[in-house]
């Protein structure tokens, strides 16, 4: 059988859990506005690679171009 302070542990605990999830939904959003700005980042990249392979990726046209192909 648990002791009295045992049971006062077991209950501090609980609170803590609680708190922490509370904590957790409340960064969700965040998380989630985080991964849509990873995402907004990945849509640069094949303008910069393919102006490392020599053409001309500075053509504001041909970055449209690129950014409707991902889409």
């Amino acid at each position: 059988k648990a002791s009295f302070d045992d049971k006062v542990q077991i209950l501090s605990l609980e609170v803590k859990i609680h708190e922490l999830e509370g904590k957790l939904e409340d960064l969700k959003p965040d998380l989630m506005f985080h991964d849509s700005d990873v995402m907004g980042g990945m849509i640069e990249e094949p303008a910069q690679i393919n102006g490392s392979s020599g053409t001309n990726s500075s053509d504001p046209k041909e970055i449209d171009s690129l950014r409707l192909e991902l889409k």
